[in-house]
Formats: structure tokens, C-alpha cells, sequence
């Protein structure tokens, strides 16, 4: 039985399909998936990802699977899941392994996948964009959704840090559609720039067509930024702040949000790794001083450049001594499942002690 918070969010339909994939590749045909009717923030989406959840009435204490970040789900072993003996898995290890499935496969069939892409192609076309240009869809968490007082905006940024990464895309050739609703400050408008969260164009329908037909996506802890995984796209996320709850694939790249003591010194890989690797509210950090700091513009554009620099046929290619590495590193300090970072703010996370 998942629970209703599991459709509240545009995300957290993402984690209840990965979880349907997981128990049904684990268990097989016999899983039976059930929830209560609950409003969703993308009823299309939630309605195309979720055709075998009911909403039939179910036994009285039959086990509720939670949408937060620290529910844990018991799998047999990960060699395949044929052993008896069972563990468990963090929620974001589930996606990581049902989206890293989704790169060859994804959960929504291909026709309808073909049917959203050429959606988004007209939409870019009645918006005048030229020819030739690629997509590149940008979510930028702010306070306008919920409130600036919901989760006490650890995960917030600020859309004028990403404008230098705007420019080099658009100089690159492609396009930036920035999505989101419309309570979301605007970005400063200017050619091959389309600030489609504050449109009247907007609906749930186009929202998931232009993460589908985008080349990569650049966004922040945000649901919405979860949604390509589905389509197996590249994905960047920036200003992240909790290293162990990360969405890993071939095809995602990190860029953490600095955690910075009260001498405005950054706090070390492994320290933030072992003791705030789960800090994502005020609460978590306050009473030994410390706070989040944005990423700075030029490391959003150099994670940016360094992702459009590594992207080939629809897939992030990095060298497997870089991978191996760094996911060595992050092993070490207890990350399952590990993030990869761009080179440059890898070392300068590295050069903190």
C-alpha cells in the first residue's frame, strides 16, 4: 500500500514508480500495488506512470510504504535478487537502479514518449525558435510554489546564479525552456530563452513533453528535476545538500550546495559525508553553526559546460577512472549509492580540511 504522499508530489511519483519496478522485478506478477485517491500535482504523469496501483479498498493493516527520504525497502541481496536473504535499500538506491534501467527502457511507452516529443517540437516552433537549435529545460527551486516558510528553503536557489550557464547553452546552439509554476521569480528574458513557468501556455501535459524532448536538463533538488530520469535524459543537479540521498544513473552529474561553518569555511568531503550527510532542514545544521551557500554562477557554468563538453548520443560520457574515483571516495564515507561530481568541483570539495 503506498501512501497518499507518494502523488502529492510531482517527484514523488517517480520514486512510487521506481518502487513498482523494483518489488515486481523482486517479487514478480503476483505484487498487488495499492494507494488511497489522492490529489497529485501532475495528474497526467501520475496516471501515466501508475496504470497497476488501485485504488480498491485493502485489509486492514496491510504494510504502508512511506515517500520520505529515510524510508528504507527490504530487497533480497543485489546479485540479481536471488537470494533469500534480504537487506534494504534507501529510497534513492531504488531509483537509481530502476532509472538506470529506464535509460534503455523507460516506464512510459514509446509511442506516447514519440507523441510528447513532437508536442514540445511545436510548442518551440509557435515560439519562434530557429531551426536546428537543441533543448535544454531548466528548473530552478524557489519559494513561490509552497511558500518560502516549507522546508525552510535549504533546497531553494536562486534563478540569477544559473544565467551564465543560460548564455553558454544558447551559445552553444541550443534553447532554454525554464520550467516550473508561475509564482517563480522570472528570468531575465532574452533570445533562445523561454520562460515558460510564468507562460500561459502551461499545462501537465506539455510540463513532461519538454523533459522529454530535451537533450539534458539543468535543475536543483526538485521533483520536477527527477521527471527526466524517466526518459533517460542527462541530468545536472546543482546546489544539492544531502550527498547520501542522491539519484545515481551513467547519465547524472552533482554539483553540491558548500556546507560552511561560521568562519565561512567549507566543511570537509568526509565530514559533511559521515555526520550531515542527511541534513536537508535548518534543524539539522544550526546548532554547530553552520549553513548552505549557493553555488556560485561560475560553478554552475563550469558543471554546465563540463556536462555539454562530456555529451554524446544522448548519453554523459566520463572516463571510468574519473567514476571509479570518486565513487571510491564517496564509498569510503558510507555513500550507497555514490554521486559523481564535475572534475572541478570535486577537487575543490577535495581541497577542504
Amino acid at each position: 500500500l503506498f501512501s497518499p504522499n507518494f502523488f502529492h508530489a510531482i517527484g514523488h511519483a517517480v520514486l512510487a514508480r521506481a518502487l513498482c519496478d523494483l518489488l515486481r522485478t523482486v517479487r514478480g506478477d503476483s505484487v498487488t500495488f495499492s494507494t488511497v485517491a489522492s490529489h497529485t500535482a501532475n495528474r497526467w504523469l501520475t496516471e501515466a506512470l501508475t496504470p497497476d496501483i488501485s485504488t480498491e479498498p485493502v485489509p486492514v493493516g496491510t504494510p504502508i510504504l512511506n515517500a520520505m527520504s529515510d524510508t528504507r525497502v527490504p530487497v533480497p541481496d543485489d546479485r540479481g535478487f536471488k537470494a533469500s536473504v534480504g537487506t534494504s535499500w534507501p529510497i534513492t538506491k531504488v531509483v537509481s537502479w530502476a532509472a538506470t534501467r529506464w535509460m534503455e527502457e523507460g516506464p512510459i511507452p514509446a509511442a506516447q514518449v514519440a507523441e510528447l516529443q513532437a508536442n514540445a517540437s511545436r510548442f518551440l516552433d509557435e515560439c519562434g525558435t530557429e531551426p536546428g537549435r537543441f533543448l535544454v529545460t531548466l528548473h530552478v527551486r524557489d519559494s513561490g510554489y509552497r511558500g518560502p516558510s516549507y522546508a525552510d528553503g535549504q533546497r531553494d536557489a536562486a534563478i540569477e546564479r544559473y544565467e551564465m550557464a543560460v548564455d553558454a547553452v544558447v551559445a552553444a546552439g541550443g534553447v532554454v525552456v525554464r520550467i516550473g509554476d508561475p509564482a517563480m521569480v522570472p528570468i531575465r528574458p532574452r533570445d533562445h530563452v523561454i520562460d515558460y513557468a510564468r507562460s500561459d501556455r502551461r499545462s501537465e501535459r506539455l510540463d513532461i513533453a519538454l523533459v522529454a524532448a530535451c537533450r539534458f536538463h539543468l535543475g536543483t533538488a526538485s521533483g520536477m528535476s527527477f521527471v527526466p530520469l524517466l526518459f533517460g535524459k542527462p541530468v545536472l543537479l546543482t546546489n544539492w545538500i544531502t550527498p547520501a540521498h542522491v539519484m545515481v544513473t551513467p547519465n547524472t552529474l552533482y554539483l553540491p550546495k558548500p556546507l560552511m561553518d561560521a568562519d565561512c569555511k567549507r566543511i570537509p568531503l568526509e565530514r559533511q559525508c559521515t555526520r550531515y550527510g542527511l541534513a536537508i532542514h535548518t534543524e539539522h545544521i544550526e546548532a554547530d553553526g553552520l549553513y548552505f551557500q549557493e553555488n556560485t554562477p561560475e560553478e554552475i557554468l563550469d558543471a554546465t559546460t563540463f556536462l555539454m563538453a562530456h555529451l554524446h548520443d544522448g548519453r554523459l560520457r566520463l572516463t571510468e577512472t574519473m567514476v571509479a574515483e570518486q565513487k571510491a571516495i564517496f564509498s569510503a564515507h558510507g555513500l550507497d549509492p555514490a554521486p559523481v561530481l564535475p572534475p572541478n568541483a570535486m577537487a575543490a570539495w577535495m581541497e577542504c580540511r
